[in-house]
């Protein structure tokens, strides 16, 4: 009981909020008992049956894809976070179905996204807890993080991850004492290469930019240099299951070249929105292509 009292029950509400809210999402799901097909869904749920089969059957095969994608020999999985499709295959093959598997993965992603991500990174810059929830949430709903849950888009795992590239940022910036922190920089860029390697990319987008400012700022330059290294060489060993297939395939492929987007079109784009005739158009236009103008003036408030 003198535990219990001691536990600071203010600042544990946020979190419950949170996680309420993400396990709400994906009941929302639960209550049509059906599961989404979205735009990516036949393309990873095909790559996780496949971990999935060959889990089961004891027949790993790091390359070629034996089971599924109509037992073609494509070479998936190895190029698109091989760890993290093996996890996903032993997820499906713990619960059993697609239905089930998606509304857990949804509530993960949620909560992940949620409760350790945005929330800690917002609440990092001591910002009111009631706030700090708001932001969260608005984050949780809009963009790319739901479109795991509607569509199977990757990105919504990126959406996830991201925030957890802020709190590496802030400490770049804020901790004079020990800017790179190379255990949890590690930790960060093996989880982003091992999930999405466009995450990957946009935490090298502002993390460059931090460390910058760390090494110009800060008078321990010789450590800041040392952690970087020991960051990145750490990061490369246990990350050369994705690396070195992505290197050799790019020098020894002459069967089909891969294909080519413009990522300009996939980028936000504000957009107008009639608040006199539709007033709830104001979050409903908030697409992952698109941001209103009202709810761009929301987040500068």
């Amino acid at each position: 009981m003198k535990k219990l009292k001691k536990i600071n029950y203010a600042a544990c509400w946020p979190y419950l909020a949170v996680v309420l809210f993400a396990a709400y999402l994906a009941y929302r799901q639960m209550r049509t008992g059906n599961i989404i097909i979205g735009s990516d869904t036949i393309f990873h749920f095909n790559r996780f049956y496949e971990t999935e089969e060959q889990i089961r059957n004891g027949n790993l095969s790091w390359f070629m894809t034996l089971y599924g994608f109509n037992q073609s020999g494509r070479v998936i999985n190895a190029f698109y976070g091989p760890a993290f499709a093996y996890l996903n295959g032993l997820l499906l093959l713990a619960v059993g179905t697609w239905y089930r598997y998606q509304i857990i993965t949804s509530f993960l992603v949620f909560a992940v996204g949620g409760v350790g991500g945005m929330y800690r990174a917002v609440h990092r810059f001591k910002v009111r807890g009631s706030i700090a929830v708001l932001v969260t949430i608005i984050y949780m709903t809009i963009g790319w993080l739901p479109r795991w849950q509607s569509g199977s888009n990757f990105t919504g795992i990126g959406a996830a991850l991201m925030p957890y590239g802020i709190l590496v940022a802030c400490d770049m910036f804020y901790d004079k004492e020990k800017p790179i922190h190379w255990i949890k920089l590690t930790i960060l860029m093996t989880v982003a290469l091992e999930c999405h390697l466009l995450t990957a990319l946009m935490y090298m987008a502002f993390l460059v930019p931090a460390w910058l400012y760390a090494i110009i700022k800060r008078e321990n330059k010789r450590g800041i240099l040392l952690n970087t290294l020991k960051a990145v060489l750490l990061t490369i060993f246990l990350t050369v299951n994705t690396l070195l297939p992505l290197y050799w395939m790019s020098k020894t492929n002459n069967l089909a070249p891969t294909a080519t987007m413009r990522m300009l079109e996939n980028a936000v784009h504000l957009k107008h929105t009639t608040v006199a005739f539709h007033p709830f158009r104001i979050l409903t236009h908030n697409l992952r292509a698109s941001l209103t103008f009202w709810l761009a003036y929301a987040f500068i408030v």
